[in-house]
């Protein structure tokens, strides 16, 4: 399995015929567990990773407005989370969680990860079509459109960046 898929359960189908209130509180409660597991396994990878927690704010050095993806941020002001800051291998790296609007006007979170350094730090980006990179002034996002990462990818996207040339 592509670690960037998401396991898929299907309980709930059976459950709507029987009672449709039962199955919509169950799949919530799973959703719920599901967001729960993920965020405790990103924030012991980050803590592992010695990075530290920035809540809601990037650094004052990261152009967030120069990317395509603040053009497609929600009016609210609120439109990344969940920012985890450090430092891999002698490279400043950030890694958060974005709200996108899409063609459909619904909103849609994302995993951002950002490096201080080119393309060269996304090895992945030869081989995966659907991994979208964008460089501005130093700083390198890539990004899975619509696409929320548990923290074995975004382990594996880390541990392939590769430390500045010298």
């Amino acid at each position: 399995m592509d670690i960037l898929e998401v396991e898929k359960i299907d309980i709930i189908g059976p459950l709507c015929a029987f009672s449709p209130g039962i199955a919509a509180a169950l799949w919530m409660i799973l959703r719920l567990l599901w967001w729960r597991n993920r965020n405790k396994g990103v924030e012991l990878l980050a803590q592992s990773l010695g990075f530290r927690f920035l809540d809601k704010t990037l650094p004052d050095n990261f152009p967030l407005e120069k990317f395509s993806l603040e053009k497609r941020a929600p009016p609210n002001d609120r439109h990344f989370r969940e920012v985890w800051a450090g430092e891999l291998d002698g490279r400043q790296v950030l890694f958060f969680m974005f709200n996108s609007l899409w063609a459909s006007r619904a909103e849609t979170l994302q995993t951002v990860i950002a490096v201080h350094g080119g393309k060269e730090c996304f090895p992945a980006a030869n081989s995966d079509p659907k991994l979208r990179l964008e460089t501005v002034l130093c700083w390198t996002i890539a990004y899975w459109p619509k696409k929320v990462l548990k923290a074995p990818a975004i382990q594996a996207v880390l541990s392939a960046i590769p430390g500045p040339s010298k």
